[in-house]
């Protein structure tokens, strides 16, 4: 008879085969935690929420950064049987009021530090009745309780878990509007797993570090596979290039997977007075490397080189291009399928997963496979936009595939410039730009054009301080990857571009902060 699992299973499984390996270690605190004492405290997590009137399927919102007590309190939440959710507290202060109130939460529970995001909640939202702080992080405001104290608890008996039960509540990282509740099973968190394991080839040695914020799904999407093979993750709290590399270098991490944006500040500071020999595996995400970021990365950090692509909505990773095939030539490329993942380019806002497309035809990514979710939480209207009948996802990207059978993302469906008739790519055209060394970094966006429907803005950070707009002009004409129609008409000089709490650049900010 088949037997599934749950996230927990592989929580048990490791205090029981291992009990005394490191499963989580705080590389800026000097903090360690065993698979044990992972058991046994977030257990004790889920005897104290359930103490306190947490029930099995309530939903638990929680505002914090990357560190052990969080995953610790996450997956007491899951213990409980209820489903947390963990909010980006970057966000403006109205959609973070929005988006757990979106939620009706039974409790919130958040890192000390934070407690002026979180306080605003405390008279607007009627549904919480209960406000937990990380009291090991820091000092606990007067209007919540200190995790510690529900800890001390007496121990009741613990809900069981199945894996087709809700595990856990992600938001969409919002890129081009407001973030999306997406509900994961236990049985997605433990394909993506196996999955996660088999891309990122992690076995029991494997040291992992994660530094973004645990709103994303690129948080679950390291921590998970990790702990499921009995591996080790190393949390910062913050992306800070020079403690990436001392930390490195201090816990011996072996697999480093960030975005451009990160690793070219990392370069940028320099890894000499480092020993980075223990990495084995860098990876990238969210964003092509440009050749020379890349041959850095290879010289610097290490020759083994790997992407992924995936949304949250498919949690894991859907598609991966192993190190043997990540070379200057396949950097736009985000690989092929993953296993037991299915995926189809279809006519752009068809709506049909049967509508494919030619082999190099642009098209929207369809997914279907176990790590999918299952809907958009209390809203059937975002769930059926979201999701076909037949299992499919639509991602709203699009990509097509090249001569080498790789797929090769094209950006997303509603960043597509149609101008005279002809289909514009803006990371086609941002990839073109951020080549050239007098430019640091750009983003590209359709605006209005009275004759052409809409042409090309290019928004440029500067890496030469003579830079102007005619200058910039000369250099596209000048581009041998950008073609007449590809080249933009306007430009916008900044001095930073706007990005999501993943690094991601934030076109809907973009596009409302131009008129022209």
């Amino acid at each position: 008879m088949a037997h599934g699992t749950t996230l927990l299973d592989s929580i048990a499984a490791g205090a029981r085969w291992y009990p005394d390996r490191e499963a989580l270690v705080q590389g800026e605190r000097d903090r360690t935690v065993t698979y044990g004492e992972l058991y046994e405290a977030s257990r004790s997590v889920a005897h104290g929420l359930r103490g306190a009137g947490v029930e099995p399927g309530d939903r638990v919102a929680m505002v914090d950064r990357s560190t052990v007590e969080h995953t610790i309190a996450f997956l007491g939440v899951l213990w409980a049987g209820a489903l947390p959710a963990t909010v980006h507290f970057r966000e403006s202060q109205e959609t973070i009021t929005a988006m757990v109130d979106r939620l009706d939460p039974t409790a919130v529970v958040f890192q000390p530090d934070l407690h002026d995001v979180v306080s605003p909640l405390v008279d607007t939202l009627a549904s919480v009745e209960l406000f937990v702080a990380l009291d090991g992080l820091g000092d606990v405001p007067s209007f919540a309780r200190p995790m510690t104290e529900l800890r001390e608890t007496d121990p009741g008996e613990l809900p069981s878990v199945a894996p087709t039960d809700r595990a856990f509540i992600n938001f969409s990282s919002g890129t081009t509007g407001v973030p999306k509740p997406v509900v994961h099973t236990h049985a997605n968190v433990v394909e993506s797993s196996h999955l996660g394991i088999f891309k990122k080839q992690i076995g029991p040695r494997t040291r992992t570090l994660k530094t973004n914020t645990p709103s994303f799904i690129a948080w679950a999407n390291a921590t998970f596979p990790t702990l499921t093979a009995g591996a080790t993750v190393v949390y910062l709290e913050r992306s800070d290039p020079a403690e990436i590399l001392a930390t490195v270098e201090a816990e011996r991490v072996t697999s480093l997977v960030l975005v451009p944006t990160v690793w070219k500040h990392i370069v940028a500071a320099g890894t000499t007075a480092y020993d980075l020999t223990s990495v084995e595996l860098a990876g990238y995400a969210g964003a092509p490397l440009d050749p020379p970021l890349f041959e850095a990365i290879r010289t610097s950090i290490c020759e083994r080189v790997t992407t992924m692509y995936g949304t949250t909505e498919t949690m894991s990773s859907s598609t991966v291009l192993f190190p043997e095939d990540v070379t200057t030539e396949t950097l736009d490329s985000i690989g092929y399928p993953a296993p037991n993942t299915e995926l189809r380019l279809v006519e752009p806002d068809s709506r049909d997963p049967s509508a494919e497309v030619a082999q190099g035809d642009p098209g929207e990514i369809l997914i279907r496979g176990p790590c999918v979710a299952d809907e958009i939480w209390d809203d059937p209207a975002a769930t059926a936009d979201s999701f076909h009948d037949d299992g499919w996802v639509y991602t709203g990207d699009l990509a097509a595939v090249g001569d080498d059978g790789l797929l090769y993302l094209l950006g997303r469906a509603d960043n597509m410039i149609l101008s005279g008739g002809i289909n514009v790519y803006p990371e086609k055209v941002r990839a073109a730009l951020v080549d050239h060394p007098r430019i640091e970094d750009a983003a590209v966006v359709g605006v209005p054009h009275p004759e052409w429907g809409e042409t090309p803005k290019a928004f440029i950070v500067s890496a030469d301080p003579e830079l102007d707009e005619a200058d910039l002009e000369e250099l596209c004409r000048e581009l041998p990857a950008l073609a007449d129609y590809q080249r933009p008409r306007r430009f916008e000089l900044v001095d930073s571009l706007p990005r999501t709490g993943t690094n991601k650049l934030d076109y809907a900010a973009l596009r409302g902060s131009t008129s022209n």
